[in-house]
Order: C-alpha cells, then sequence, then structure tokens
C-alpha cells in the first residue's frame, strides 16, 4: 500500500503578558510548555488525482479538556489554508487536553462543521456522483502537557469510497454496440449523516437514509486495483474503466483484518445500490441485482469490479488495500 503523507506543521508558541525578558522566562518555564503537532493527511496513490488528498486545503479545529468540553478561552480554527501549515496555540502546563481536527477541500460545501463540539453534519440533497471534492479527513488527539513534546497525527478519511469498474474488454464491446457510458448516478441506502469527531460515532438518527448522486460525468482517470496482492498493478485483470466513484459515510466497527490483509465480518454493510450508467446516445444501463448488504469499512475502498455492460452480468465486490485493507464479497 503506498500512501501519500502531506504533512503540515502546527507549533505553539508561548505567550506571555509580562514586560521583561527575565519574567517572559519565568512565566514559560513555571505555566507553559511548548507543543509541536505535524499533521499528515492519509492520501491514496501518488499519481492518481483521486484519493491523492491533495484537495483538502480547508482546517477546522478545536481545543476541548480532557471530559470533552469545549474551551471556549482558546479560539478554535477554520481557515482556508495549504498544506504544510504552522498553527500557534498556547496551552497551560500539567493539563490534558484532546484537539479535533477536520481538512477537507474549501470548494465543497457538503460539511458543516460545528466547532462548538466539533461535529460534522453531511448533506447529500442535491450532490452529484464522482465528486473527488468531498474527499475529507479528520483525528483527533489526547494529551497531557508536561514538557515541550512534538506529535506527529495522521488524518483519514470518515468515509467509504464506493467504486464501480468494468473490464477494457467489456467497454469496448459495449463501445462497439454504440454504447458509450458518459455518466453515472447511484442510490445508496443505509448512510451516516453525522459524525462526532471526538469519539468519530456516527450520529443515531443516520441508519435509514437513502442517499441519491445525481447523474456526473464518470472518472477520467485510469482505474487499477491490485488485485492480486502483489504489489504492482501491471497484469490485465487489474485494470478497468472507472464507472462510479462515491464517498460515503459510514460507521467504524473497528473490523481487523488478518494476515492476508481480508476484512472479518465486523463491519458496515449497505443494505441496497442502485447504479444508473447513461451512456451518450440510447437507454441508460440500472445496475442493482446482486448489490444487497454490500460492504464497507471506513478509509477502506469497496471496489465492484467485472462484466457490466454486455452480455451476461459477472462481478466480485471486494476492499482494495489502497486505504486499509481488503475485503472481499460475497
Amino acid at each position: 500500500m503506498k500512501k501519500n503523507l502531506i504533512f503540515g506543521m502546527f507549533a505553539a508558541m508561548v505567550l506571555s503578558t509580562s514586560c521583561t525578558n527575565e519574567d517572559l522566562s519565568a512565566s514559560q518555564s513555571e505555566n507553559e510548555v511548548k507543543v509541536s503537532v505535524n499533521l499528515g493527511l492519509e492520501g491514496g496513490i501518488a499519481t492518481r488525482a483521486i484519493s491523492d488528498g491533495t484537495g483538502a486545503d480547508r482546517l477546522v479545529y478545536a481545543v476541548f479538556d480532557e471530559n470533552g468540553n469545549r474551551i471556549s478561552t482558546i479560539a478554535a480554527v477554520d481557515k482556508k489554508t495549504s498544506f504544510p501549515t504552522t498553527e500557534s496555540i498556547t496551552l497551560a502546563k500539567g493539563q490534558t487536553y484532546k484537539m479535533a481536527f477536520w481538512a477537507q477541500d474549501s470548494d465543497c460545501d457538503a460539511y458543516t462543521v460545528n466547532t462548538n463540539d466539533m461535529t460534522v453534519a453531511v448533506n447529500y440533497a442535491a450532490d452529484v456522483n464522482n465528486d473527488e471534492t468531498r474527499d475529507a479527513f479528520f483525528k483527533t488527539i489526547e494529551f497531557t502537557v508536561t514538557s515541550s513534546t512534538s506529535i506527529n497525527v495522521e488524518l483519514k478519511r470518515p468515509f467509504a469510497q464506493i467504486n464501480v469498474g468494468v473490464y477494457q474488454s467489456d467497454w469496448d464491446a459495449a463501445v462497439a454496440s454504440g454504447i458509450e457510458i458518459e455518466k453515472s448516478s447511484v442510490v445508496i441506502k443505509n448512510a451516516a449523516t453525522s459524525i462526532n469527531l471526538l469519539t468519530g460515532a456516527v450520529g443515531e438518527e443516520t441508519t435509514d437514509v437513502e442517499v441519491s448522486y445525481v447523474s456526473e460525468a464518470i472518472p477520467a482517470e485510469a482505474f487499477t486495483v491490485d488485485v492480486n496482492k502483489d504489489g504492482d498493478f501491471e497484469d490485465e485483470n487489474e485494470k478497468y474503466v472507472w464507472l462510479s466513484m462515491s464517498y460515503i459515510l459510514v460507521a467504524d466497527h473497528d473490523a481487523t483484518a488478518d494476515e492476508n490483509g481480508l476484512l472479518g465480518n465486523d463491519r458496515t454493510t449497505l443494505q441496497e445500490l442502485q447504479y444508473t450508467f447513461t451512456p451518450k446516445s440510447g437507454n441508460p444501463i440500472v445496475f442493482s441485482e446482486g448489490l444487497t448488504s454490500v460492504p464497507v469499512q471506513r478509509n477502506w475502498r469497496t471496489n465492484i469490479l467485472g462484466k457490466i455492460l454486455t452480455g451476461d452480468i459477472q462481478f466480485n465486490i471486494s476492499i482494495d488495500p489502497t486505504y486499509d485493507g481488503d475485503i472481499l464479497f460475497p
């Protein structure tokens, strides 16, 4: 698995209300400490535009006490920035803090961040499919301030990414018959609509939500999956034409992978999926048969791969190791 980490630096500068250098040193020694938090955004394959993590240019964070109460005297930060970045903060020695971070593409208006409790609401209404701007990252850390220290933090996605890809031969056969897909849409049931960044939990009200991503142009990038788990993408059965890509907020069940990178049964499933592939001319192709109880996992890619456009439909569902591991389904 290759990851593209984009690191930003958080250097906490010690401030003082005293007037002399001597008083400043004493105050810093007795009451304050310098903390650096090095933030990294987990990406995907560095050579691909989708999931490379480079779209995130908005940073939001807030500081809480160890019980999760917002510290109102420390202003929350919500700003457009580029990574790496440096922020300054003053913290009291001997205290335990929590810091919740959120990073996203500033062009995306699907997320509403409440800095009072660091909950994020997700709006799926009138949104489009194949939208890379929906990629986002989060992390909450807890630490006790004792002395000057540096903390490395890797922000990860709260989403599952769901992809549909077809063999090149399937695509070529469809084009030869006059069917060239240019747009795709999807309806998904059982998606979450909010997340508490402090706990990582999704809202209880989200279990019956139906998400409709309206039709939009299919991804132009090449779609490769390391099906053979040999570390490369050179085999023909690992190269696909991308028909659909969607980010969906899901619960984190802390499922673990075995020695082969396969994820166990402790995971979220989406009850129903229905895709519509719209060609440049001709009738749309609706694909839903067999897409029940589809496995998804936070920060994993669920891939629906196979022959879908022509002849008898044949496909497999797996979780790609580009993120955290593989689920094979069925």
